[in-house]
Order: structure tokens, then sequence, then C-alpha cells
């Protein structure tokens, strides 16, 4: 009886009404509130989800009470719900060479909240530069430089996918509190050494880690799936805590 918390029929109003609950059914009721979809079939939410949800209904108001009810909020929203992150295919009207970006993650702070993510990366084994013909005039006439992919520094310098997979997991920087993930995995190599990609990657010794499951799915690509499927299989995983 004496870890009972009983809650009187009526509190007087003084301070944030919520803070007369006891913080484990406050974050319950929040569960409720920011659940997206049934629980028996979830939906993922990605970059344009949240953007809705950002800018209409409760979800905002909520996180307008005040500091500590919006950390709440932001914890149980990323803990309960599924979370999709794509990366970016853009292309230089210049060049028409395409290239992909890293997709958009959520800050570092809130991170480790998450528990059932999906990521699109997209591993490159080439780059371009675009250098200013005159470095006092950037937005005069440029030049475009391409450049390979050739040691693992490169590989991070000039691939937004491979500094996102390195990060994915990372106790300080990433996803380090994941159930389950699962990666869409893009290859796009076209500098004619996949050989010598296939190597640096391997170099890389890229690691991601989830409790109970990880999961790779190869994406079909003009690459051929073989030559991802190759880049997957270089990828370390880790069950556990």
């Amino acid at each position: 009886m004496s870890d009972m918390v009983l809650i009187p029929e009526y509190v007087a109003p003084v301070g944030p009404m919520f803070q007369r609950l006891p913080v484990e059914i406050t974050l319950k009721i929040i569960e409720q509130l920011v659940l997206v979809g049934p629980r028996y079939k979830p939906q993922a939410i990605d970059q344009k989800r949240f953007g809705i949800l950002n800018a209409f209904g409760s979800f905002i108001k909520m996180r307008s009470i005040n500091k500590t009810f919006c950390q709440w909020i932001m914890e149980v929203f990323y803990h309960n719900n599924d979370f999709l992150f794509k990366h970016i295919t853009v292309c230089n009207w210049k060049s028409w060479c395409e290239t992909a970006l890293g997709p958009c993650l959520p800050p570092t702070w809130v991170r480790g909240f998450l528990r059932r993510i999906t990521v699109h990366i997209c591993l490159e084994d080439n780059y371009r530069i675009l250098t200013p013909h005159d470095a006092n005039n950037p937005s005069g006439p440029s030049t475009i430089t391409p450049g390979t992919i050739g040691s693992v520094e490169d590989l991070y310098r000039y691939c937004p996918g491979a500094r996102v997979l390195r990060d994915l997991t990372d106790a300080s920087k990433g996803f380090s509190n994941l159930n389950t993930l699962h990666i869409c995995l893009y290859t796009n190599f076209n500098a004619g050494h996949d050989q010598k990609t296939l190597d640096i990657i391997r170099q890389a010794g890229f690691r991601v880690r989830a409790r109970d499951s990880v999961t790779i799915e190869v994406l079909k690509h003009p690459d051929g799936r073989k030559l991802c499927q190759q880049v997957a299989d270089l990828i370390e995983i880790e069950l556990g805590e």
C-alpha cells in the first residue's frame, strides 16, 4: 500500500495541471495522443507526414505548453512510432549527372528515443566538384571536375550515404536504442573499378546494430542486384543490447 499513488478528486489549480499526475500516467496519456495509425498497422512517418503533423493540429499545440511537456511529447512521439528516412537524388543541371544526398534525419538529441526505423542509403564510387574559374566570383563560369573514390577518406568525404551508414547506430551520434532497423540499400557505381570500391567499403568496416532485428533490402538499380548484394554482405550486423 505504501507504493500506491492516490489521485485526489479535486486538485487546486496551482501550476500546470499535468504536473499533478505521476509521470508514468502522463506519458501513457501522451502516447494515445501522438500515436500515428493503429497499433496493429503502424503508419511510418516520413519527412512529408512529419511536416504536416508539425504544422497543424494538437501536436504543435501540446509542444507549446512548456519545455518539460515538449520534451515528453517528443520522447513519446519518437519512441512509439515507426519512421521512414529516404535519401534525396538531385541532378546537376550543368553536368546532367545524378548524385544522392543523405536522408534528412532528426536532431541528434532525439535519436536515442527512436525504436523502429527504415532508412534509404545510397553508396557511390564517384563525385563531381564545381570549381569557379574566378575564386572572387563564385557565381561566374565554373568547371565541373569529376573524381572517383580512391580511399576510405574519400568515401566519407564525398559520399553522404557512407557518412550516414557509419554513424547510423553510433552511441553518441546515431540511433543507439533501436529495436528494429531496416536498411534499403542502393549503389551507384559508374567509375569502372567495382572491385576496388568493394575493397574500400570493406576497409571502412560498416557496422549497424539493433536489439531484435536488422534487415538490409537490396533495391533494384542499374548497377544490378548482384553488385548491390555484395555491398550489403560487407555490412556487419549486431543484435542485442
